[in-house]
């Protein structure tokens, strides 16, 4: 990778470490399992009136080639989610999130990306790297002694370098309720709308568990956004786990390169395990390593018509997230 990548890495890993904690963060995934948190604390006469959180992390994928052309495309991912939460009366919640990520994407033989694609020009570098920010409004409310609703918005930006940012922009929302079948089983359903850029909304039936199978396995599915994590408590501060989900994203490209105003949808479905320290409360420390078992990268034109899309081979992955909590 190069310096400038190199150091603009260490300066965001930096930044994020040494930011003041301000609380949880709101996507839909983990809005749902704070909302069952905050319900459990308040049970249990814990729950305090103000919440910070600070959740920093890097994802590194190394490159790896794609399917009938010579390209290779490795992506380095460094973020943060903050988050500020307030008690409202004895029942509700209300919290605030923010969430930026930034895609440092390497290529080799990137010219070959757009190989018996009529009109579209030979890249080194196909597109630049990306950034993507979000803001989102949570609450939640115990309607009744086992029952939680949950309602949620969002909105994103996803670009690449200089795209227009009004053009960036989608539009998210969430409903849904939560059951406490008992001590040890939660499990719901959301409903989940988004705007896509230059493509049809989605709407994504989202159901979730949280299941405490045993002293020391767990399961928990839709927490943390699309996906399954079994975990195992190994000891009163560690946990192994087992995961997969499904990570999506979208930027809007800046008005030269490859598609000009047009759109680049990345996918991947990760497959790995990991390992969490948690020696409190307030703060834990996950590893995880892993493979990208399906990747496709999608660039449709500013119309939305699709110019090109590539599938990827498996490529590993190796991920470091961090969070402090009080």
């Amino acid at each position: 990778m190069p310096t400038a990548r190199t150091l603009v890495l260490a300066a965001l890993a930096a930044v994020l470490l040494a930011t003041p904690a301000i609380a949880q963060p709101t996507p839909a995934g983990p809005a749902r399992r704070e909302a069952v948190d905050e319900q459990r604390m308040a049970r249990e006469g814990g729950r305090p009136s103000v919440t910070f959180s600070i959740t920093p992390s890097v994802l590194y994928v190394p490159e790896g080639g794609l399917d009938e052309v010579d390209t290779e495309i490795g992506v380095t991912r460094v973020g943060g989610r903050l988050g500020l939460g307030f008690r409202v009366g004895e029942r509700s919640n209300l919290a605030l999130g923010w969430r930026s990520e930034f895609s440092l994407y390497d290529f080799t033989r990137g010219e070959d990306f757009t190989r018996g694609v009529a009109g579209a020009p030979a890249l080194s570098e196909p597109w630049d790297d990306t950034a993507e920010h979000s803001l989102s409004l949570l609450f939640t409310s115990q309607v009744r002694d086992d029952w939680t609703l949950i309602l949620g918005a969002d909105v994103t930006s996803g670009f690449e370098g200089d795209a227009d940012f009004g053009d960036s922009l989608t539009y998210g929302g969430l409903a849904g309720v939560a059951y406490r079948f008992s001590d040890t089983l939660t499990a719901g359903v959301a409903l989940a709308v988004r705007s896509r850029l230059e493509d049809d909304v989605r709407v994504i039936p989202a159901p979730f568990v949280q299941w405490q199978i045993s002293e020391k396995w767990r399961l928990a599915a839709g927490d943390e956004g699309p996906g399954v994590r079994l975990s195992y408590q190994a000891s009163e501060s560690v946990s192994l786990f087992a995961e997969g989900g499904w990570l999506s994203r979208e930027y809007r490209l800046d008005d030269e390169g490859l598609a000009p105003d047009g759109v680049l949808t990345d996918d991947r479905v990760p497959v790995g395990l990991g390992v969490r320290y948690a020696p409190s409360q307030t703060f834990f420390l996950t590893l995880r390593a892993g493979a990208m078992v399906y990747q496709e990268y999608q660039v449709d034109d500013r119309s939305g018509n699709e110019l090109v899309q590539r599938e990827g081979d498996v490529t590993p992955y190796f991920g470091l997230e961090a969070g402090l909590r009080f």
